[in-house]
C-alpha cells in the first residue's frame, strides 16, 4: 500500500494526512464543530499538494473510536463513502493508540511506558496504556481501552508519559512531569504504524466506529 489517506474526527481536532511512498503530508485543524464542513475539502487539499487524485489511493486509515459520538459518525460516513466508491480497503486504527502516538514529542526516549485518557463527556473518560518502542515501531497494549467514571477515577502511577483532554477535567491528577493535557490526534501518526497494526476491512459494512457506550445513552450535547 504506497499511497494512503488517514483521516480523524476524533476529538475537538479535524486532521487529514495522505502518504506517498516515503512522503507525508498532514492538514491539521483544530476547530471545533467544522469537521462535516471541511473534512472533504481538506482531504481534497491534501491529495492536491500530493500530487494524487482519489482515484490514485490504495486504502484509507481512519481513528475509529472510542471519541466523540458525532465526530466518529462523520469520519466513519466519510470512509464508507471512500471505501465503496474507490473499491479500496479501510484500516481502523483505535483512538487511544492513535494518542498515544504522540508521546514521541513529548518524551525524547525511544521506549516510554504511555497512559492515554481522553474526556468522553457525561461524568466519563476513555481510558487505555501502551508500552511504546518508537525506534522498533512495536506497541504493546498494557490495559484496554475503558470507559470509566470520572469522579472515581485516579490516574495510575508509574507511567513515563500522559496524554490527553482527561488531564484538563476538574480532580484529575498524574503522577509525571511529562503531561500533556491539550494533546490531540493526527492523522500523519497512523501513517507511521508498520504493517503489522494495519487490518483490513473486507467489506465497507465493517466499518463501524468504537464508541465503548450504546449509541443510545449519549445525549445531545455541543462539544461532541
Amino acid at each position: 500500500m504506497s499511497n494512503l489517506l488517514a483521516l480523524d474526527c476524533t476529538d475537538r481536532a479535524c486532521s487529514v494526512a495522505v502518504r506517498q511512498g516515503e512522503g507525508v503530508c498532514e492538514i491539521y485543524l483544530d476547530e471545533q464543530r467544522l469537521h462535516a464542513r471541511r473534512l472533504l475539502g481538506l482531504i481534497q487539499d491534501c491529495l492536491q499538494r500530493s500530487g494524487l487524485h482519489k482515484s490514485d489511493l490504495d486504502a484509507v486509515v481512519w481513528a475509529r473510536g472510542p471519541g466523540s459520538f458525532t465526530g466518529l459518525r462523520i469520519a466513519a460516513a466519510c470512509v464508507q463513502g471512500l471505501s465503496f466508491g474507490l473499491q479500496i480497503p479501510s484500516v481502523g486504527v483505535s483512538s487511544l493508540l492513535a494518542l498515544a502516538l504522540r508521546a514521541r514529542d513529548v518524551n525524547t526516549s525511544s521506549r516510554q511506558r504511555v497512559w492515554v485518557g481522553m474526556d468522553a463527556k457525561m461524568g466519563e473518560i476513555y481510558s487505555a496504556s501502551f508500552s511504546m518502542d518508537f525506534a522498533e515501531q512495536e506497541y504493546s497494549p498494557i490495559e484496554e481501552e475503558r470507559l470509566l467514571p470520572t469522579d472515581s477515577f485516579e490516574v495510575p502511577a508509574g507511567f513515563d508519559t500522559y496524554l490527553g483532554s482527561a488531564l484538563g477535567l476538574s480532580g484529575v491528577k498524574t503522577h509525571s512531569q511529562r503531561v500533556c493535557a491539550d494533546t490531540q490526534i493526527h492523522a500523519a501518526d497512523m501513517l507511521s504504524l508498520p504493517a503489522a497494526y494495519l487490518p483490513r476491512s473486507a467489506s465497507v459494512h465493517d466499518i463501524e466506529p468504537v464508541y465503548l457506550r450504546r449509541a443510545n445513552a449519549w445525549k445531545k450535547m455541543g462539544a461532541s
